[in-house]
């Protein structure tokens, strides 16, 4: 029987290749996860789904988590409805305070209850972030974990700049004032994240709120670097006032700065956080090697949102 009053609400996005056999799959793994959390609270827990695929929905869900509920929300199917299906879900939501999973991301155990005791050691954080690690199976796997999850890791619990929307809880009264926006497509938080800091709120990392992404090898990760490298400018574009949006002023050259400021950003957090990546000492020259790769397939992303076009196919919403 669901709460009239929960605790916190749990809402369960998919991001990449919604509606997909795999995305149902990947939503049965998280559920069941959620289904062990050793949280006390009353929960809440709402999949929120485009209804345009409907007829792919699984009708058998509330099995894998008692009290499931599903809603289906009217969005076209474009490139950013991921943050209007989010967005939606912290409006339908009933509690104060509000996690959100993206639906491929698997959360520990004690992961609900790192996130609320967080949240409320901290009055003045509109949200807590936790971290996110592939599993790890391989070195350029152990590797992408560092370069691609890293950046909101401050090797304990603490401040950051940042908002790690696939892992996090926020009070959905700030979330409400300052949603995600959909006008930069699905890795366009930072503009979320510099908004509620100019708002003077406080952003919080939490270890403990642990999740494991979904890994789907090198197809997935050129995906995700051409969208960050278009994201890098177009959110910059949208508001000139975000950090280093100084540099679009160089014209192409910007695109040159990006790319080793992200490479070194990277290289630095291999030194940094490698090992909380099960990267041990002597894979992590290999790791900030592959920096430079990585980085090098967000150019073409940038290059395209620098003559004002879109990201191009993507399998992320």
């Amino acid at each position: 029987m669901e709460a009239l009053n929960p605790h916190v609400t749990v809402l369960v996005v998919s991001d990449y290749a919604g509606g997909q056999d795999k995305a149902w799959a990947d939503i049965r793994t998280t559920l069941g996860a959620l289904a062990n959390q050793d949280f006390d609270g009353s929960i809440e827990t709402i999949l929120v789904e485009s209804s345009a695929v409907a007829e792919t929905l699984p009708t058998d869900l509330s099995r894998e988590l008692s009290g499931l509920r599903v809603e289906l929300i009217q969005v076209s199917e474009n490139f950013g409805s991921s943050y209007l299906l989010k967005n939606r879900g912290v409006e339908l939501a009933r509690a104060d305070f509000v996690a959100v999973l993206d639906a491929d991301c698997v959360p520990d155990t004690g992961w609900l209850r790192a996130a609320i005791e967080a949240i409320e050691a901290r009055p003045n954080a509109a949200a807590v972030s936790g971290q996110t690690v592939y599993e790890g199976r391989t070195l350029s796997e152990r590797a992408l974990g560092v370069l691609s999850r890293a950046y909101i890791d401050r090797r304990g619990r603490g401040l950051t700049r940042f908002v790690s929307n696939n892992n996090v809880v926020f009070r959905r009264s700030v979330y409400l004032e300052h949603p995600l926006p959909t006008e930069g497509g699905p890795f366009a938080a930072r503009l979320q994240s510099e908004a509620l800091l100019r708002a003077g709120y406080q952003l919080a990392f939490e270890p403990a709120m642990r999740v494991t992404h979904d890994f789907e090898g090198w197809a997935m990760e050129r995906d995700i670097r051409r969208n960050i490298g278009w994201a890098t400018i177009k959110v910059r574009q949208i508001d000139p006032s975000m950090p280093q949006a100084w540099a679009l002023r160089s014209g192409p050259l910007a695109v040159l700065l990006f790319f080793v400021g992200h490479v070194l950003e990277s290289c630095w957090h291999v030194l940094r956080v490698g090992g909380h990546y099960d990267l041990p000492w002597y894979e992590r020259p290999a790791a900030m090697a592959l920096a430079f790769y990585v980085h090098a397939l967000e150019i073409g992303g940038m290059r395209t949102a620098m003559a004002g076009r879109g990201v191009g196919p993507t399998a992320y919403r």
